[in-house]
């Protein structure tokens, strides 16, 4: 640009300064672009109308102003001697109704397209659009970097001044402008203060984060340069708005102090937080300036409000003190907002708050505009922020609120949601200001019922309170002879069945089994297994699952603190589990002695408060926790699953999870009270999705009942290997952990065909709430909805959920809250843990849930608009691996009790596939360090495989908050690092090595592995390894098993067998080729030419003859011939 001789330069506004760089940035954004149509009915003289604009641009500097970001160092104004202002008049008389209405909706989005062009002046333009004789629309549009809302009132209010003279030939006298000029250079002065740094640097004194608000679906990102912006605005009835006013003038409160302390109340609600920041807009100008009020410019600055809530304090006393802050804040109101940024603890790179509270507290756009008629404005477009959400309060008859906010990033639904809120909150407030804090409603009546009642609405089924036993014997009674269980070709009907578990059960009572006895169960997957359990609770019994797989340390402290008065095992397991001193029964030692007992059905069956069975999860104590559950919750649970999965005596279900997973209850019990048949699998099963797949149809397996983390790794075989589901299978259960949408999606492309979709159901349920709480039935009709998360739906028939704040209160739709379960499936509470009982499981709040318990699951979750929850995840460091329910504060005491370490964190860490890792971060002594192998061997004697991480990693300090705690996210990233080992890196030293090692890094998301790595310390394990040998086979065409990983677990033996396994493979192809080649030979030519192969010598003959060794063929005749 090219700057006049006349022309006056100044620097910009720091307010300025930020809405030219983000106009620079977004030049497509209307974000500070306004708009105002006004309606006038009555005579115009449009020439006196354009020369009072004229006069006015005249007389103040800024409307003269263009904006420099280009011949200078730095940004600039540059005040234009003289300048037209664009003024343009259309008649649009010949219209009539609808069409001048189209054409000015045209005209105004036109104009809005158009925008201004910042380099060059006037930022200010008018339009006069005649539609009547005496009736005309008047557009006046600027951009907001000259002009605030207070600016604009003088502005109109000196056009009107003006216009009357002109229009009645008087001559206009207006005192002179005062510069904008003059506020800049004083503003300057004032950036240099030290008390404004020691004021600002007290107020946020330990704010270091961020409020994000949790409906914002892009909280923390960066806003799209070409953002659009939608808004919703609510108006309050004159009598509840002439209640707010009333109520603040009695205390002595101004209404923006009264709005303000709203507003805080209600972001401290939606983010579960005491300590909210938010921005305001000040006018900006300084009262001791000389005629500042009648200056035009842009004077108003944006600063950060903190409020600091206490639940229990009086909402007057909250609004008194948010008053006094405010009045102190004004003191130092022209700091700018990037100093007040860098004073603060927030990071540079990130915001310091994103919601702006714009308390319009100037003359409206219409009331200074007097012509010589009535004038109304039409239709506004104000300035919006470059905020994702701006509040702008209009105060009046109808206190009025208006949500501006980003698109993108809030639902249109959830933005009117807001307003509601803050409309309780006001009228709450309004009702009594001695309430405390903690007792404002956020929710209306009508919306705290919907979510109290209408949503858990489910208690239509009168399930019977008959034990899951006597349900299994009346279905043995209906169909003695149908197969219930079943395993690798063996098999019994349910006459069998329930005669194995009776002859087991009147043992157990001569044993002295009977209520709230306990019995441990500590079998592999098995028919005894499933003999045991029917047995135990036929006896009265409970039973409690001990894995044989479990270290032996973790065993011995599960016998011990449960009391377990009976041991159910096999010989050889009993071998090598810890000392018992209780009664041991051995299903193939004492075969003889229960085979002796009587098969008729026990005569007392089990009663609804019975204990059913008790089973251990992680502890936060450094030991796990026995949960007890009753019969009454295992029989509402079991029929509950049997009407939501549809099970009929037509289904085979695979039991797939261990006896120490609740899951297994689901796999059980809902089969054999509905006469279906369980399929107990093998660990054979699990070597590679294709295996898995191809026994679930050889087993004719109708229900799936799957961890997530499997269905997980499942899918994404489907995709790559263009693998399909058996034609018997119609139900996939998921539950466990989180489902990934990406795989949800994956799913649906590949499961199934397009006549044939299997049904997908998606469970969540805490142990403590027996098994499964909530469902969500995932459609094939929903196929081509794009997902993108995957709820956990609504609580199974009896139970009750509630979404709950710290005090207990129900939060609304699209805000997190801790997930409390009643109901049915409530249990008794934790073995020998009345302390933890009576922290976990809670009193209910509710009416309707009088003299009830609700457990309170640690688990943060949402409501969404349909009624359907959300799992968002942990409120502690409880986290769920591969479906295994892990505290991880049991690990770090594991690790602590090293002598060489001095501590310990350990955290879960989600991969780029979705699932989680755990990674050790271990402080050691200062005399030694720890070998990982010492760590590894450590954890294995106390943890189960699930519970091992993945990597170790020494640090020298854990970093620490101000608060003293652990900065879990201060820790060192491990991504794409080979974790640290003991054993020294080696290269891959060959093609086949090399190709083996991609398949790893990429699998186990390391940057490099060296050849006698271990898979497993590598943070490798059964899921993992499954996907290995899918991979292998992919990549190398190579068939594996599981085993073949367990035992050649480094690169280098695995290359090896990889290499004799190819090399087998290709005899084999060889020997095909062979035989059929001699098939209609002689035995002498065929001799002849088994001679030429073997003249080869070396590898090749040798394989070949074990090879023909190992085909059984006849052939072997001709061979020893030829040898």
């Amino acid at each position: 640009m090219i700057v006049q001789p006349q022309s006056e330069v100044y620097e910009l506004t720091p307010t300025q300064q930020a809405m030219l760089i983000y106009s620079l940035y977004a030049p497509r954004s209307k974000a500070y672009f306004e708009q105002v149509c006004y309606a006038y009915k009555a005579a115009l003289d449009v020439h006196a109308f354009a020369e009072a604009w004229q006069q006015v641009v005249s007389r103040h500097a800024i409307l003269r102003t263009s904006f420099s970001w280009n011949d200078s160092e730095h940004l600039v104004q540059i005040v234009h001697p003289g300048v037209d202002l664009p003024f343009e008049e259309q008649d649009w008389r010949e219209l009539f109704g609808l069409q001048q209405e189209e054409r000015l909706k045209e005209f105004l989005r036109d104009d809005s397209e158009r925008g201004f062009d910042l380099a060059c002046p006037s930022l200010l333009r008018v339009a006069v659009l005649q539609t009547q004789d005496d009736a005309y629309w008047i557009v006046v549009s600027n951009h907001h970097i000259v002009l605030d809302g207070w600016s604009m009132s003088v502005v109109r209010n000196e056009v009107s001044q003006i216009y009357r003279k002109l229009a009645h030939d008087e001559p206009v006298e207006l005192g002179p402008a005062r510069h904008f000029g003059a506020y800049v250079e004083w503003l300057d002065q004032q950036q240099t203060s030290t008390e404004a740094e020691t004021f600002w640097r007290h107020e946020l004194e330990g704010f270091s984060l961020q409020n994000d608000l949790p409906i914002d679906k892009n909280a923390g990102k960066l806003s799209n340069p070409n953002e659009t912006f939608s808004e919703k605005h609510v108006s309050l009835s004159p009598s509840l708005t002439a209640s707010i006013q009333s109520c603040a003038r009695r205390h002595h409160l101004t209404m923006s102090a009264f709005v303000q302390g709203a507003w805080a109340v209600l972001l401290s609600r939606y983010c579960g937080v005491d300590d909210v920041v938010f921005g305001i807009t000040v006018s900006g100008r300084p009262y001791e300036m000389p005629g500042i009020e009648s200056m035009v410019g842009l004077l108003i600055n944006t600063l950060p409000v903190r409020v600091e809530l206490d639940p229990q304090e009086s909402c007057l006393s909250c609004l008194k003190k948010v008053q006094d802050r405010g009045a102190g804040l004004l003191e130092h109101e022209h700091s700018s907002l990037k100093q007040i940024q860098q004073w603060s603890d927030v990071p540079r790179n990130s915001p310091l708050f994103e919601t702006l509270l714009v308390f319009e507290n100037f003359a409206g756009a219409g009331s200074s505009f007097r012509l010589d008629g009535p004038i109304e404005v039409l239709g506004a477009h104000f300035a919006r922020t470059n905020y994702p959400l701006t509040l702008v309060v209009d105060p009046g008859n109808h206190l009025r609120f208006q949500l501006v906010y980003h698109r993108s990033r809030f639902a249109e639904d959830a933005i009117e949601r807001m307003l509601e809120h803050l409309s309780t909150i006001l009228e709450a407030m309004a009702a009594d200001m001695e309430k405390p804090l903690s007792s404002l409603p956020l929710l209306t009546e009508a919306a705290t019922h919907t979510l109290l009642h209408e949503w858990n609405d489910n208690n239509q089924k009168a399930f019977t309170d008959e034990p899951v036993t006597s349900l299994f014997e009346r279905q043995c009674k209906l169909t003695p002879e149908a197969v219930a269980v079943s395993r690798e070709g063996t098999q019994l009907t349910y006459a069998q069945l329930n005669e194995r578990a009776n002859q087991l059960a009147h043992y157990l009572k001569q044993l002295g089994v009977g209520p709230e006895t306990l019995v441990g169960v500590c079998v592999e997957r098995s028919i005894d297994m499933v003999i045991a359990v029917l047995a135990t609770l036929k006896a009265r019994g409970a039973y409690v699952p001990l894995d044989p797989a479990y270290p032996k340390n973790r065993l011995a402290f599960m016998l011990n603190d449960s009391g377990i008065q009976v041991l159910l095992t096999r010989g050889r397991l009993s071998e090598t589990l810890p000392d018992y001193n209780g009664a041991i029964v051995r299903f193939d030692d004492d075969a003889e002695v229960i085979q002796a007992c009587s098969k008729e059905n026990l005569g007392e069956a089990p009663q609804p408060a019975d204990l059913a069975y008790v089973i251990y999860t992680s502890g936060s104590t450094g030991n796990p926790k026995g949960t007890m559950i009753e019969h009454h919750s295992l029989t509402n649970f079991t029929m509950a699953a049997v009407d939501a999965y549809e099970v009929s005596a037509a289904d085979r279900i695979l039991q797939f999870a261990s006896l120490s997973f609740d899951t297994s209850v689901e796999e059980i019990f809902p089969a054999l009270v509905a006469g279906a048949t369980v399929v107990l699998r093998t660990d054979a099963m699990l070597s590679s999705a294709q295996d898995f797949l191809q026994k679930c149809g050889e087993f004719g397996i109708t229900i799936l009942d799957l961890p997530t983390a499997y269905w997980h790794e499942l899918t994404d075989e489907l995709a790559a290997d263009g693998l399909s589901l058996p034609e018997s299978l119609r139900l996939v259960i998921l539950g466990g952990e989180k489902a990934l949408p990406e795989r949800l999606a994956s799913w649906r492309q590949h499961a199934g065909t397009a006549d044939r979709r299997v049904r997908l159901v998606n469970t969540y349920g805490p142990t403590e709430t027996t098994i499964v709480a909530t469902m969500f039935d995932l459609s094939p009709q929903d196929d081509n909805k794009q997902v993108t998360d995957v709820p956990i739906g609504r609580p199974v028939n009896n139970l009750t959920v509630y979404v709950l704040d710290r005090l207990l209160r129900p939060v609304p739709i699209g805000i997190p809250g801790e997930l409390y379960i009643g109901g049915a499936g409530v249990a008794r509470g934790y073995l020998h843990r009345p302390d933890l009982t009576a922290e976990k499981f809670v009193a209910s709040p509710f009416g309707s849930e009088g003299g009830v318990r609700l457990y309170k699951t640690g688990d943060l979750v949402c409501y969404r608009p349909d009624s359907n929850l959300e799992f968002l995840g942990r409120i502690d460091n409880q986290v769920k691996i591969r479906g295994f329910r892990v505290e991880l504060e049991e690990i770090e005491q594991a690790i602590r009790a090293h002598q060489d370490v001095s501590d310990a964190v350990v955290i879960a860490e989600e991969t780029d596939a979705g699932d989680k890792r755990l990674l050790a971060y271990v402080v050691p002594a200062r005399q030694a360090q720890p070998t990982i192998s010492e760590l590894r061997e450590l954890l294995a004697e106390k943890l189960p495989a699930y519970m091992l991480p993945s990597a170790f990693l020494f640090i020298e300090t854990l970093p620490l908050m101000p608060n003293g705690k652990i900065d879990r996210k201060a820790l060192p990233r491990l991504d794409q690092t080979r974790p640290a080992l003991d054993e020294n890196f080696e290269a891959p030293r060959s093609h086949l090595e090399d190709s083996v090692a991609g398949i790893w890094c990429e699998l186990l998301k390391v940057d490099r592995v060296g050849i006698h790595d271990d898979f497993f310390e590598l943070g490798g394990h059964s899921l993992l390894g499954a996907k290995l040998i899918s991979s292998l086979r992919r990549n190398l065409h190579v068939e594996l098993n599981l085993i073949d990983i367990f035992q050649s677990p480094t690169i280098a033996r695995l290359a090896a067998l990889i290499s004799q396994r190819q090399t087998e493979l290709a005899t084999e192809d060889d020997l095909a080729s062979l035989l059929a080649e001699i098939e209609n030979m002689s035995d002498e030519e065929a001799q002849q030419r088994f001679a030429e192969e073997l003249a080869k010598g070396g590898s090749h003959a040798q394989a070949l003859k074990l090879t023909l060794v190992s085909t059984g063929t006849t052939a072997l005749e001709i061979l020893s011939n030829t040898l």
